[in-house]
C-alpha cells in the first residue's frame, strides 16, 4: 500500500511540475542573448545584441515596437535583424536605415503580433543579428521594447 501511494505521489509531482514550467510566471523577466543594460551619451537605455536573443512579453501582447541601430560605421552591406515570434518569422529590419544611413539612428518598427489562440500566459520573441563583431561578439544596439496590449 505504501509503495502504491508513494508512486501515485511521485506522478502527481511530476505532473504538477510539468504543468508548472510548461508557463512558468517568472519567464516574463527572462532574456537571453543579450549583454547588460547600458546607457549611451544621451541617457537613452539600450543593451548590446549577441548573434541570437530572446525575451517574452505577455500573450495578450497586440503589438511591439522595436528599436535598433547599428551604433558602429559598417561596410556597405546592410545589417539584417530578424526578428521572430514562438518561431515563425515576423520580420526583417535593415540596419541602418537606408534614408536615414546614420548609424546612431534609431531604427524603429512597430510589429503586430499575430493572433492566435493560446494557453500560455507569454511568447517568446527572438531576434538574430547575421553581423556582428566576432571578437567582442556583439551585434547591434537595442533599445526599451514597447509592449501595446488591449485595454482592459
Amino acid at each position: 500500500m505504501t509503495r502504491a501511494i508513494t508512486v501515485t505521489l511521485g506522478i502527481v509531482l511530476i505532473a504538477a511540475a510539468a504543468i508548472y514550467l510548461h508557463d512558468p510566471p517568472w519567464v516574463g523577466d527572462l532574456t537571453y542573448g543579450f549583454r547588460a543594460w547600458d546607457r549611451d551619451p544621451h541617457g537613452e537605455r539600450f543593451r548590446w545584441t549577441r548573434g541570437r536573443g530572446s525575451f517574452f512579453v505577455p500573450s495578450d501582447a497586440t503589438a511591439i515596437t522595436l528599436k535598433f541601430r547599428s551604433y558602429k560605421p559598417f561596410p556597405p552591406n546592410p545589417i539584417t535583424v530578424h526578428v521572430s515570434v514562438d518561431d515563425r518569422w515576423l520580420a526583417t529590419i535593415t540596419l541602418p536605415d537606408p534614408l536615414q544611413p546614420d548609424p546612431h539612428h534609431w531604427v524603429l518598427a512597430t510589429l503586430p503580433l499575430p493572433r492566435q489562440p493560446m494557453s500560455r500566459h507569454f511568447r517568446r520573441i527572438d531576434v538574430r543579428v547575421r553581423h556582428w563583431l566576432e571578437s567582442f561578439y556583439l551585434g547591434v544596439h537595442m533599445g526599451e521594447v514597447v509592449i501595446e496590449r488591449p485595454p482592459h
